[in-house]
């Protein structure tokens, strides 16, 4: 049976978290106005929600702040290494000279319906790069303003790397490099009226979830469905920084999991034709996000995400898969004809290497050298991957080049104006002259 259709119709069912995750050992049922530890947390909004947790916009009445609250499936409650890793890396991120991830400020338990939940509380940022890219790219802006500046892209560039250097200088993997798990800083969020705040996130829409019988919900349900942020009111991305807000999948490096939980298109090569991997899964990760800042479009389609087609597309862009690993596709693409009943899937099209590619679709000359940083790090074997490092060294280079071209035109521009002004006085001194002309002109008359 469709769970859906036992419910009224609400837009909400089918956009939001799906309702079969509030069940035992599941999400937890949170209605706006509910409170956490003690009173100390009231929940206003919904940030967001994943797999394994739902995120909430809560007022910290103690600090009298706004505080966003990671609330944790029950079964995910029982084996997460988040807290742990937290924890760890909070220490050491106050020691950076720029704080890499998101400032973790308090942990609790909470008993529900389904189960006991982790509570993990943060500091409130801003929306995630996936939300702004989205929204810039997908939303409602003018095509001749949906773009981010080339600086602000080798921004955000620099600073995805240096994130994840971070994570990788204590010892740690990142293992869930995706675009939604980055967000922006923005500090004058924390202590905004609940009105100025609304005005930027968008206010809370909700919905009760009624059953169509007329039955009472089971407890496990929430009694209100309620509408993630839209953050209709922001535009701030371009002056603040990225943190990463998500370390749910990060693990201590030695302690690799066999089981390594990932999404079919967020699979790194290694851990489909190795029985091992390490750190350098996230640098083949990171390729992929600085892929999508510059070309405005995921590298790999979400649409062709069985094991053969992922991999084809891992071949257009990288080249071909080293030779060890040669019997092995040919063993994946012999099973996956025979699921096809022997038909060969036809492939209606083929994109372009990547080098093309950069060539068609990059029109600034500033992101094109972007380009080596890109195939660098999107190398089928872990080892011929060039380090975070010398990502960094080649990203910072560009970005010293393109301040230099911003000061250059800053000063072109000053010599404009200059050049301006002095035309715009010339024009007042012949001015004065010509009235100066027609009062001794005048005054001739007079004389006259």
């Amino acid at each position: 049976m469709d769970l859906l259709k036992i419910y009224r119709h609400s837009n909400l069912l089918h956009l939001e978290e799906h309702i079969s995750n509030y069940r035992l050992g599941g999400f937890h049922p949170v209605r706006l106005g509910d409170t956490f530890q003690d009173g100390r947390y009231e929940i206003r909004h919904k940030l967001g929600w994943g797999g394994f947790s739902t995120v909430w916009l809560a007022k910290d009445k103690r600090n009298m702040q706004w505080v966003s609250i990671k609330i944790l499936s029950a079964d995910d409650s029982k084996v997460s290494r988040e807290l742990d890793t937290l924890q760890l890396l909070q220490a050491r991120s106050e020691e950076s000279p720029r704080r890499p991830i998101v400032q973790f400020i308090d942990n609790f338990l909470h008993q529900g319906p389904n189960g006991t939940h982790q509570c993990l509380v943060f500091e409130l940022l801003g929306p995630t790069l996936e939300f702004v890219l989205n929204d810039i790219y997908c939303g409602d802006y003018p095509a001749t303003e949906a773009i981010l500046e080339p600086y602000i892209i080798l921004k955000f560039c620099e600073q995805l790397l240096q994130n994840i250097a971070f994570i990788h200088e204590v010892g740690y993997v990142h293992g869930d490099i995706s675009i939604s798990n980055f967000a922006f800083t923005s500090n004058n969020l924390l202590h905004m009226s609940e009105e100025d705040l609304f005005d930027v996130l968008g206010s809370p829409e909700s919905e009760e979830l009624v059953r169509l019988d007329g039955e009472p919900l089971s407890s496990s349900l929430p009694s209100q469905l309620v509408e993630t942020a839209r953050w209709s009111g922001w535009a701030d991305e371009d002056e603040e920084d990225l943190r990463i807000i998500d370390l749910g999948l990060a693990f201590p490096e030695g302690e690799m999991d066999k089981e390594f939980a990932q999404s079919s298109t967020l699979r790194v090569p290694e851990t489909i034709f190795n029985t091992s991997f390490d750190a350098r899964l996230d640098l083949w990760r990171c390729s992929k996000r600085i892929y999508t800042l510059v070309l405005k479009q995921p590298p790999f389609s979400p649409w062709f995400a069985r094991t053969d087609e992922l991999i084809e597309q891992m071949i257009d862009l990288a080249g071909e898969l080293p030779t060890e690993w040669q019997p092995e596709w040919a063993e994946i693409r012999q099973r996956f004809a025979t699921e096809r009943q022997g038909k060969t899937r036809v492939r209606k099209y083929v994109p372009p290497p990547l080098a093309a590619m950069f060539d068609e679709k990059v029109q600034d000359e500033i992101l094109k050298p972007l380009l080596p940083v890109i195939q660098g790090l999107m190398k089928f074997r872990p080892s011929d991957r060039i380090t975070i490092p010398q990502a960094l060294e080649l990203v910072r280079s560009k970005m010293e080049q393109a301040e230099m071209f911003e000061e250059s035109d800053d000063e072109e521009m000053d010599e404009t104006e200059m050049f301006e002004e002095a035309e715009d006085e010339t024009e007042m001194f012949e001015g004065a002259e010509d009235e100066t002309e027609m009062f001794e002109q005048a005054e001739d008359e007079i004389d006259d």
